[in-house]
């Protein structure tokens, strides 16, 4: 396999709701070519980070890069 790079790239994700659950400072690199799965408990911040790739929800702060 050659690796030409990151796919993606998540600096400094941070998301706070109004419920008070923090998700706290994420940073992330995904090799071109890698099969990845988010795997946590229920409110682990999975489908925060799927909605912050795909730009469905805003954030506080956060860097991606495809």
């Amino acid at each position: 396999m050659i690796n030409s790079g990151n796919i993606i790239s998540i600096k400094k994700l941070r998301k706070k709701y109004n419920s008070g659950f923090e998700l706290g400072e994420i940073n992330l690199e995904i090799p071109s070519g890698v099969i990845v799965g988010l795997i946590g408990e229920n409110g682990a911040g999975m489908t925060t980070l799927i909605k912050t790739i795909l730009n469905i929800i805003k954030v506080d702060s956060c860097e991606v890069k495809w």
